[in-house]
């Protein structure tokens, strides 16, 4: 059996048995289908071995430096390179070798993880990225009160202690070792390890305890002869809600209900994580926030519920009507800001904000300047295409398109004003050497900000707008 179709094996054992403890997975490596498939993910960016490579799309070297890298970790002399970490904040670079064995290991764990991973779980996993996580926040977290944030980090030592509970196979387990012992934590790493949150706010039947000595206590504290409270007291067991997602690390909890609820749960939890996860927290790690009287912030969106927004009316199947609060979406404006003044798109003129050309720029071509700027518009818009508050978005717009007007400003030693005369609105670059005169590159100017025109963009995974690495 091919090293795919073992891995087509092991997803059916373990989507019919949740439990299944899966051994002779380092054999697996031996296959040299997994080793070309892996290769063609990385180049594709592709997340999922069920494609099918033939062996004449690769050339003799690209062979030969794929079965160097299966020799040597068949061996189990393969050594990871310790990560190297950028300026840019966390984002980190791997060597090709290393990411080729960390692929070949991610699609290994995937067969067996992925069908028993949860449906709120939308990092790093196929057809789900940011968007969908957020969309379902906006569906599923608008009739709460409360949430409780987290942002915790990995315990490697309780990680491998749960691969170990599925994996009976030393040499693969050792393979990832190796990988946690230089700092290498890959996606479904992460997934893996917080997949035991998920399972656990999942089958905890604690939460209906929650509810039943809710109502008892305030069966107990309310006037049983107000028949405002004794309603409350009836109806409370309708009015009680909790919502879960998580991306990667970063989870959230959603809780209709009063405050000393979200405490308790809040308290579970903790206790949860310090008695399965080993995780020692602090208290700034998991904090409560009320939507009507603050914000949270989930995957770089300022996430609340105004106190006097309008709500929308939905039909029930009774016939009777329920107001639809409305979630509001916004852009960290202050942060994304701030990341443009430090790569030198912006400066403070007192305390007003003002767009500069970008100095070190006016060396390059016009159409690499414009495509730089260009590049930096469309990772900040796409990212933040879901937003409630688009003025702040036609704000970073207008910032961005008047930065690389100046730009080509200085370049060419006119005012912004000429420029603007001489490629139009758009900044349109044309190949003069051509009979034909082609655009070659143009900002992306736009004009249209309803907020009807608002979009979730599903199944991506976006880079972190703020390293903006494509320009640093």
């Amino acid at each position: 059996m091919k090293g795919l179709e073992r891995l087509r094996a092991i997803q059916k054992l373990s989507k019919k048995n949740r439990k299944w403890k899966h051994k002779e997975l380092f054999r697996i490596l031996r296959n040299e289908d997994i080793w070309v498939t892996a290769y063609d993910n990385i180049k594709k960016n592709r997340g999922t071995f069920t494609s099918k490579i033939p062996r004449k799309t690769f050339d003799g070297p690209t062979i030969a430096k794929l079965r160097k890298v299966q020799r040597h970790v068949l061996d189990e002399n393969y050594s990871f390179k310790p990560i190297n970490k950028t300026p840019e904040k966390k984002q980190v670079i791997s060597t090709s070798n290393d990411t080729l064995v960390q692929e070949v290991m991610r699609m290994v764990l995937e067969a067996i993880y992925e069908p028993i991973f949860d449906h709120r779980s939308f990092g790093f996993r196929n057809n789900k990225g940011v968007h969908d996580a957020l969309e379902y926040v906006e569906k599923q977290f608008r009739w709460v009160d409360w949430v409780i944030e987290g942002n915790i980090p990995m315990d490697h030592k309780r990680l491998c202690e749960i691969l170990s509970e599925r994996i009976d196979d030393e040499r693969f387990m050792n393979l990832i070792r190796k990988a946690l012992k230089e700092s290498i934590v890959f996606p479904i790493l992460v997934n893996i390890y917080f997949n035991e949150l998920d399972e656990w706010l999942t089958d905890n039947p604690g939460y209906m305890e929650y509810h039943i000595n809710q109502i008892s206590k305030l069966d107990h504290e309310i006037d049983s002869t107000s028949k405002e409270n004794c309603k409350l007291v009836r109806n409370l067991d309708k009015e009680l809600e909790l919502r879960y997602t998580r991306y990667a690390d970063n989870w959230i909890i959603g809780i209709k209900g009063p405050r000393n609820l979200a405490e308790q749960i809040k308290d579970e939890i903790n206790l949860f994580l310090c008695q399965h996860l080993n995780q020692q927290l602090k208290s700034e790690k998991i904090k409560i926030t009320n939507l009507r009287a603050g914000k949270i912030r989930f995957l770089d969106y300022d996430i609340f519920l105004p106190r006097n927004t309008k709500l929308g009316k939905s039909k029930k199947t009774d016939g009777t009507h329920r107001s639809i609060p409305r979630l509001k979406f916004h852009l960290p404006i202050n942060k994304v800001v701030h990341r443009l003044k430090e790569l030198g798109y912006i400066t403070y003129v007192g305390n007003k904000i003002r767009p500069i050309s970008k100095s070190n720029y006016t060396t390059l071509k016009d159409e690499i300047i414009v495509n730089h700027y260009k590049s930096i518009w469309l990772s900040l818009s796409n990212f933040y295409s879901g937003v409630t508050n688009l003025s702040h978005l036609q704000y970073i717009h207008y910032l961005l398109h008047r930065s690389c007007a100046m730009s080509l400003a200085h370049r060419h030693r006119l005012s912004s004003k000429k420029i603007f005369k001489k490629f139009g609105k758009r900044l349109e670059i044309l190949d003069k050497k051509s009979e034909n005169p082609k655009i070659i590159a143009f900002f992306p100017y736009r004009t249209n900000w309803k907020v009807s025109n608002r979009k979730w963009q599903y199944g991506k995974v976006w880079k972190d707008p703020f390293l903006l690495s494509i320009l640093a």
